[in-house]
């Protein structure tokens, strides 16, 4: 496995504690995963577009029991600039082939592993909000997004040294290196998500919840 031995030569943050184990929630929210450069046009688009609860939706999931996961996928609207209005994800929200959204998505790995140690585990549908959400926190988790910059700056390639991207790879970043040396996980739409991700837990849920009772 790739992981440390590779990646602790372009970074000055200390992971040895994240990489003796696969990256989950908290880890996202503590330590931000985003360069001091992503962190600037972040802040500067918090300010003029408002945060993830605004400008992001949270639009469908995928549950996949042979390989064991779920995967809840978002769109988050562009920034185009920091002047002119954010296009809204609230409206028009039909998946087209040329969508104006970005697409994010966040798995839940070994879910139903997780689901089976809840006391009294019956049936996933008998799973309240609060023990998904748990459920959530406590998982590991891959991640991907479809803005560009999330692969060509070099995002999915650090996130792919620690199994954490949806679609990995091995293109090493080499332009982008100056930029994001500190700290290059996630690119300004993930990083938004995660930030707020205290808000996003309940409609997971509360979306995973309805799957169940209307699947099973």
């Amino acid at each position: 496995m790739k992981r440390y031995e590779q990646y602790k030569e372009w970074t000055t943050i200390n992971f040895k504690e994240i990489l003796e184990e696969e990256l989950r929630l908290s880890d996202f929210q503590k330590h931000a995963g985003i360069s001091d450069f992503t962190k600037y046009w972040k802040n500067q688009r918090l300010k003029k577009k408002g945060g993830a609860n605004i400008s992001a939706r949270l639009v469908k999931l995928k549950v996949n029991r042979k390989k064991d996961y779920v995967t809840f996928i978002f769109y988050s609207a562009p920034t185009y600039s920091l002047t002119g209005k954010v296009t809204s994800p609230k409206n028009n929200m039909e998946l087209k082939k040329e969508s104006p959204w970005y697409t994010q998505e966040i798995r839940i790995l070994d879910f139903f592993k997780w689901a089976k140690t809840t006391p009294g585990y019956t049936s996933a549908k008998d799973l309240t909000p609060e023990n998904l959400k748990e459920i959530f926190k406590v998982a590991s988790i891959q991640v991907f997004c479809n803005d560009p910059s999330y692969h060509f700056q070099g995002f999915n390639w650090v996130t792919s040294q620690f199994d954490a991207s949806i679609y990995p790879t091995d293109i090493e970043p080499e332009y982008w290196r100056k930029w994001h040396n500190d700290d290059g996980f996630l690119c300004k739409h993930l990083s938004m998500l995660f930030a707020s991700i205290n808000f996003w837990l309940s409609p997971m849920a509360s979306m995973l919840s309805k799957y169940f009772k209307d699947k099973m």
